[in-house]
């Protein structure tokens, strides 16, 4: 229990904390009565800065969820200006698809938010992730298009230039 003080993720020892406290009053036998008491004391005060440390977590979790709600906010507003302003050639599209998978890995990563915001917001994720990924197929079917005409026009020239020569 002293060590679990320690540890800096909070919830896992206060877990711990939780199954100490279980072994200690179901699952181990008495002790002398001479070490009782120092036992116990060492027990309980080790207890009480592990409480301590949760308390002071639970204060500060809202303000870990507002905070992480503005950096998810922050991130859908950039992405949200990425599918405003799309690319419009292949080493644009490539910086842009890079920049934009950056985001996303940030915006997962990020810790949990209030659940009142939680669902609209991975909504709007999801939207902004499909609508660029739809522009980018978009683009890149142009482009295959493009190139197949273009191919198409070489041939019909290389045909023609054969023509001329023979």
């Amino acid at each position: 229990a002293e060590s679990l003080s320690k540890i800096p993720d909070v919830l896992k020892a206060s877990r711990d904390l939780n199954t100490l406290h279980r072994l200690w009053k179901n699952e181990l036998g008495p002790v002398a009565k001479e070490h009782r008491e120092e036992l116990w004391d060492r027990f309980q005060s080790a207890s009480q800065i592990i409480h301590a440390k949760r308390q002071e977590f639970d204060k500060e979790y809202d303000n870990i969820l507002e905070e992480n709600l503005h950096k998810k906010n922050s991130i859908l507003d950039r992405m949200e200006a990425i599918k405003n302003n799309q690319p419009q050639n292949h080493n644009d599209w490539r910086k842009t698809i890079d920049e934009f998978n950056k985001m996303r890995t940030e915006f997962q990563s990020i810790g949990q938010i209030t659940k009142k915001f939680s669902k609209t917001n991975w909504n709007r994720f999801r939207e902004i992730s499909r609508e660029i990924n739809r522009e980018k197929n978009q683009f890149y079917k142009s482009q295959k298009v493009e190139q197949k005409k273009n191919i198409d026009f070489k041939k019909a020239l290389i045909t023609e230039v054969k023509e001329i020569l023979e």
